[in-house]
């Protein structure tokens, strides 16, 4: 609850920071969109158009917010455009880059929803105003010596030195806007901010580079091209964008294929319902305390979701699955039988080594050393729901919890037992009386 109060007024204070920002361009100097140049018309109305229609759905879904990266790359390149076909200048000032980029968003936003889709949150739309601004800022900055970046567009100096000039503005302003992001998703998902930041380098970090460089080939082909470089240098990243979803589709037929075969203990009757699920859900949240990576947290999601899928060999079901009430060899048999049966899948054979290690006693690392933190974290994650099976009652908790306890050192990781205390704390499973009973 704490978490989600937290990213819910970090998204409004996105959203009014960018507003600020916004107002602030407009009201410096008023907006003026006539012009005489009928190539400035065009060029405005094609970056419109685009916007709205790259808004109107999202290209790229990283589970915690929609990406857009067309619309975006457009909406900088228009803040970046100075320069038309035959030297004419355009210089757009920054009220009327961000009331075009604006209004044209707004449209999309509502193309989206009567589409069906969701709306945008205010993070979202705080996001793209503050992105947009810091390129109008910019851009219209004046610069040591001169005038601003925007006005060097049409004076006749190396072209390398005024292309990077522009990309390091873009850069500047995806970079800010990939740190808000991960910013968000850090209070919203309680993940550790360094680790959210690398996350979200890798999720959206080719997609960053490729709105960078097409952003800055629209700002600079405009002088040569006109309204025509808009789309003719946009596609490559629509193709980058098309790629990027491809293998967001196939990630999440993968998750779901690992969640459909996780019921098959479930609707065998080898465990209680529900119970891959919860050992999944606690698990990631204990690694995620623990400073796990994304990779590492979705290998041990998947490998909590298939812990069991070693007892489809018995004849006898153990009652309710539960694992902790049988014999160490037994718990080690099954988890091997486990681990083969992953084996033999090419995508699913790097869980073998978590699921078989599940069964061995945290001694093991005192003694030899080499269990990796997840397959300690489901020993104990997959314990503690044997014991409390799914309970809500504090008082079912807390003798869990305590069987668990009298097992700490030996059998179970003493540090990953209480960071457990302290999350099912933390969701109010387990009173503050019961976790400083349990800490002492």
């Amino acid at each position: 609850m704490t978490s989600s109060r937290g990213a819910h007024a970090l998204g409004w204070g996105v959203l009014l920071t960018g507003i600020t920002v916004g107002v602030a361009l407009v009201t410096m100097r008023p907006p003026e969109l006539l012009t005489s140049s009928p190539q400035a018309y065009a060029v405005v109305l094609f970056a419109a158009v685009t916007i709205a229609l790259a808004d109107s759905r999202p290209f790229v879904s990283t589970g915690t917010r929609d990406l857009t990266p067309v619309g975006l790359a457009v909406s900088m390149a228009l803040g970046m455009t100075a320069v038309l076909p035959g030297g004419e200048s355009v210089l757009l000032t920054g009220g009327s880059v961000i009331l075009v980029v604006a209004l044209s968003a707004a449209a999309g936003a509502w193309l989206r929803q009567r589409g069906g889709g969701r709306t945008w949150t205010a993070a979202e739309w705080g996001m793209r105003m503050l992105t947009v601004s810091l390129v109008v800022m910019l851009m219209r900055a004046p610069l040591p010596g001169g005038g601003p970046l925007i006005e060097q567009e049409g004076i006749d100096r190396e072209g390398w030195v005024l292309a990077l000039c522009l990309v390091g503005v873009a850069t500047i302003a995806v970079g800010v806007q990939g740190l808000l992001g991960a910013a968000l998703r850090s209070t919203r998902e309680r993940i550790r901010l360094r680790h959210a930041v690398v996350e979200e380098a890798i999720t959206v970090g080719p997609l960053a580079v490729g709105v960078v460089s097409s952003a800055v080939m629209v700002a600079l082909a405009t002088g040569v091209l006109g309204a025509v470089a808009v789309p003719v240098f946009i596609l490559p990243l629509v193709l980058l964008v098309l790629a990027v979803q491809r293998q967001s589709v196939v990630r999440a037929a993968q998750h779901q294929t690992v969640y459909a075969v996780s019921h098959l203990t479930d609707e065998g009757g080898f465990t209680a319902p529900g119970h891959a699920a919860r050992v999944a859900q606690l698990s990631v949240q204990v690694g995620r305390e623990l400073g796990m990576s994304e990779r590492e947290l979705r290998e041990l999601e998947w490998a909590a979701l298939l812990h069991d899928i070693g007892q489809v060999s018995l004849e006898r079901p153990i009652p309710r699955g539960a694992t902790v009430h049988i014999s160490t060899l037994d718990q080690r048999r099954l988890a091997s039988t486990g681990a083969a049966l992953l084996s033999r899948t090419a995508e699913l054979s790097r869980l073998a080594t978590i699921v078989a290690q599940q069964a061995t006693p945290f001694w093991w690392v005192v003694q030899i050393g080499g269990i990796p933190v997840a397959g300690r974290i489901l020993r104990v994650v997959n314990a503690y729901d044997d014991l409390a099976d799914g309970a809500q009652d504090d008082q079912l908790v807390v003798a869990a919890l305590e069987r668990l306890r009298r097992g700490a050192g030996y059998d179970y990781d003493p540090d990953v037992l209480d960071l457990l205390c302290r999350i099912l704390h933390r969701e109010g499973r387990l009173s503050r009386e019961a976790l400083s009973l349990l800490s002492g």
